[in-house]
């Protein structure tokens, strides 16, 4: 005879949004969010556009729901958007950057999001570039940009 105990699994949820420039200085864009949505993908848009006021950024995105379209009003207006085919994610070239961060941390438990978003960072610091101003990732969903000062010390500006 089995015992049977009854357990609620509880999930955390975070979400990380990626852009990675494939031409010219491969600047690497991170946003972590607790939720997400087209608000949400909008900051993130903005975040990117942000980095350099003067530049044309083209993003390459599949059609998630969350995404904005091209059409819509609080996309930056130095974004331009490239939609992916519907079910095409090997056609994104930051996915292949996704699948390396996740075979090296597919196997271990995080019991809360921090260890795991540390382990992330961890992955992809040879990726990113090295200390150059304009490098920024930034936590905490809506959280300021980072400074240098953030670099120097990431953990005294992340909530927990």
């Amino acid at each position: 005879m089995r015992v049977h105990v009854p357990y609620a699994t509880r999930d955390l949820w975070g979400y990380l949004h990626d852009a990675l420039e494939v031409d010219g200085q491969s600047t690497l864009e991170l946003l972590f969010t607790p939720a997400i949505d087209q608000d949400i993908h909008a900051t993130f848009l903005r975040q990117i556009a942000d980095r350099d006021p003067t530049a044309w950024h083209v993003i390459i995105a599949d059609q998630a729901g969350f995404h904005l379209h091209a059409d819509d009003s609080r996309r930056p207006a130095n974004i331009r958007l490239l939609p992916l085919p519907p079910y095409s994610p090997d056609l994104n070239p930051v996915e292949k950057l996704g699948d390396l961060v996740k075979d090296a941390i597919c196997n271990p438990l995080f019991t809360a999001l921090r260890p795991l978003e540390d382990a992330i960072l961890a992955e992809l610091q040879p990726a990113a570039p090295k200390r150059r101003p304009g490098r920024r990732i930034n936590r905490s969903g809506l959280a300021p940009r980072a400074s240098k000062r953030w670099r120097a010390n990431p953990k005294s500006h992340c909530p927990e």
